[in-house]
């Protein structure tokens, strides 16, 4: 019998030099583009810029991320490197400015700008000047454009430009005396009671004694039987060094000067929306 002859496969030349370079690319493809990922993520200090920044911190209102970036001299036209970005000196440029009572700055990188920062809260308007505004620590701050307008009470202190600055610290004893006694009208029991409009002490520490006065513009709502809610507004004098005994008696006669106005509502009468009490003399009170 005869044997057959076994044929094995054998494949073309060209065919199998082109399957080997096929499975060299595969192989060696993967593993080149993460040795090049791998040179991008290690490139030196001084060839990485500045490209993000992210803020935080305990205000419930921020500032523009662009704002911030101006502050600290940073620009998307012209980039600035990591390494030549200096966090103490941001945190520097950023505490000068009026509105930022502490900044903390730190490098993330690659190249990510990060910012601990807390707003000024404004405490009161000071009346004296547009758009300025007084923290709990007596610092003057700008609040348009940078933040949301609140209702506030306004002081009158009767200063000039030269005597106070953005981001300065008050001094006077005009703001030592508003302060002590904004600090009264806003606990118990006059911050249930009273509606504090202005606070007016320019004329505090007046050189003649009878001229030496603070004048309290408080304002009470009343809601007649009929028709729309009425506001009354009370311009108190007050003793600058007698203030708690003249908050006290005004209590008083203030539940007097409501029944009056709501029992002249009551009979279709329109009482006076407006009146001067004087309470600088003790025990003794003048109305008009």
């Amino acid at each position: 019998m005869r044997k057959e002859k076994r044929r094995d496969s054998v494949w073309p030349k060209g065919f199998a030099w082109l399957f080997i370079a096929i499975s060299i690319l595969l192989v060696s493809g993967p593993i080149a583009g993460y040795r090049l990922w791998q040179k991008r993520q290690r490139l030196p200090e001084p060839l990485r810029y500045i490209t993000a920044i992210a803020q935080t911190g305990p205000s419930r209102e921020s500032l523009p991320s662009d704002l911030l970036a101006e502050l600290m001299q940073l620009s998307m036209d012209a980039p600035v490197r990591a390494a030549g970005f200096l966090p103490k000196a941001a945190e520097g440029q950023l505490r000068a400015f009026p509105l930022i009572r502490h900044a903390a700055v730190k490098l993330v990188p690659p190249g990510t700008v990060y910012v601990d920062y807390e707003v000024r809260s404004a405490r009161a308007w000071l009346a004296d000047f547009q758009n300025a505004a007084i923290d709990g620590e007596g610092v003057l701050f700008p609040v348009s454009p940078f933040l949301s307008p609140k209702r506030l009470p306004k002081i009158v202190l009767g200063l000039t430009p030269k005597q106070c600055r953005w981001g300065e610290k008050l001094s006077t004893p005009n703001w030592e005396l508003a302060q002590k006694l904004l600090a009264m009208l806003q606990a118990p029991p006059y911050r249930d009671l009273l509606s504090v409009e202005q606070i007016d002490c320019s004329r505090a520490f007046a050189r003649s004694r009878g001229e030496r006065e603070i004048i309290l513009v408080l304002v009470d709502k009343l809601q007649p039987p009929t028709g729309p809610l009425r506001s009354f507004f009370r311009f108190v004098r007050l003793n600058p060094k007698e203030l708690e005994s003249g908050l006290k008696r005004y209590l008083l006669l203030r539940e007097k000067l409501l029944e009056q106005e709501l029992n002249q509502l009551r009979a279709g009468e329109e009482p006076t929306h407006e009146c001067v009490i004087d309470l600088r003399l003790s025990r003794l009170a003048y109305l008009d």
